[in-house]
This record gives C-alpha cells, structure tokens and sequence, in this order.
C-alpha cells in the first residue's frame, strides 16, 4: 500500500504486475532421457513432459515434487502448477532368461535359467563326460551340430534356449582268431581245444554252417550231445 497525504490537486497512481513463474528441475537416470520439460512454468498453468528410456532400458519410477506418479505411453501433464517443480526419474536394464539343459552324458556350462542383460553376450561351453559324445547342440529349436561351445550375441528379446545331448560310445574290441584248433576222439566223445584268442568273450561253434553251441568260460567243447 502506499499513502498520498495533503492531497490538493489530481493524482495518478500507475501500477505493473509480473506474472509468478516457477523454474522446472529435471533430473534423468542412466538409460533414458526426459523430454519436451519447459525450463519455467507461470503460476497456475501446466506443461507436458515425455520420458523416453534407452534401447534395453524400462521406466523405474517418475516422481514429480516428491509424489511418485504414472505415464501414459510415457508422457505425464502437469496442471495448475503453484511451486517450483523437480522431475526425477530413474530406469532399469532390461533382462532375459536363456534356458540351458543336457541329458545324461555330459555338462552345458553354464546351466538351468541363466539371466543376461539385453544387448550382452553370453557363452555356453558343452562338454562330454567319459565314455560319451556330444551328440547334438539345439538353440532356439535349430540344429547346430556336435558344437563344444555357442554364443548368444546382442541379446534383446526373451525366449532363448540351448539344450545338448549325449550318445554313449561304444567300444568293440578287437578279438583275434583263435589258434591252434584241434579235435581229438575221447573215450566219451570228441573233443575240440583251442588256444583262446584276445579279448574274446564267447566262442561260438559251427557244424556245417549252423550254430551248435556257444563257450563262454573256456577254451575246449566236448561235442557229445551236441
């Protein structure tokens, strides 16, 4: 207020206003950006401000003045502002599970739900116990092959699998012919020998083409009854 006194002849009074305005803090966490923020906003008005996160980043939170609030397809108004205004908001790295599995005979490494940032890479190494070979690595549903190692490189969508298999090798032995073979006249019958030949397990016995008995445990067959 002002006062005029002893008044004695026309006054004028001539009086200007400014319009109160408010300054908008902004303040954006790794992985995004926020947008379209006016620098001040006059008292009793509003604005519009957008966030936008980085490729593999999602919106964490949006605070507006302390108040944790939500955006509609990333994009928030404020109205009738009557304080300085502070935005913050934070992002997280998106991130995937990649399903990795063997059947018996062998090890992935590394195995079950193993997570990965979006846009890492991530290693997986197959390695076959003794006595077994990889039979077959499967990623996504395809085919790789008896593969030792594979790589999911720049990985930005969920959904991935690698699962190996195993065969179990088996081992022939080598079996030499057997030696020595003689058959003698006993009083009880007649009587094939042999020397036994390496490695042999059975020794199967002929009679003019037909199998007529198997050995197992020695080197000699008494053909009676046979």
């Amino acid at each position: 207020s002002y006062t005029i006194q002893n008044i004695t002849a026309d006054q004028t009074i001539n009086a200007t206003f400014n319009q109160i305005s408010y300054a908008v803090t902004t303040l954006a966490g790794n992985g995004g950006s926020i947008n379209n923020a006016p620098s001040s906003v006059n008292c009793g008005e509003g604005y519009t401000f957008a966030v936008t996160p980085n490729d593999c980043y999602e919106i964490a939170s949006v605070i507006v003045n302390g108040t944790p609030v939500t955006p509609t397809n990333n994009v928030y108004t404020v109205s009738n502002v009557t304080e300085p205004q502070n935005i913050n908001v934070t992002f997280n790295r998106l991130s995937y599970i990649i399903t990795a599995s063997a059947s018996e005979g062998g090890t992935i490494t590394p195995s079950g739900n193993v997570e990965i940032n979006c846009g890492d890479n991530k290693e997986f190494v197959i390695t076959a116990n003794e006595g077994y070979e990889i039979e077959n690595v499967v990623v996504d549903g395809q085919s790789q092959g008896a593969i030792t190692s594979y790589t999911f490189e720049n990985v930005t969508e969920a959904g991935h699998s690698i699962e190996a298999t195993f065969n179990e090798i088996i081992v022939v032995p080598e079996c030499n012919a057997v030696t020595n073979l003689t058959a003698s006249v006993e009083n009880y019958g007649i009587v094939l020998s042999w020397n036994s030949a390496d490695n042999a397990i059975s020794y199967d016995i002929y009679r003019n083409g037909e199998r007529i008995a198997t050995e197992t445990n020695t080197s000699a067959i008494d053909l009676q009854g046979h």
